[in-house]
């Protein structure tokens, strides 16, 4: 399992599949985190 997760040391192509995953996985959580924080901002001024 853990081998599937990380390419071989000479696999560009599956170290740019992984660096990708990586970074769009961090985007997302970071976008999440900011739509929460500005959603849970707006209902805290409704309440």
């Amino acid at each position: 399992m853990i081998n599937n997760l990380i390419p071989a040391k000479d696999d560009l192509n599956g170290w740019c599949v992984l660096a990708l995953k990586v970074f769009i996985i961090c985007a997302i959580t970071l976008v999440a985190y900011k739509l929460g924080f500005a959603v849970g901002k707006i209902f805290s001024t409704l309440l």
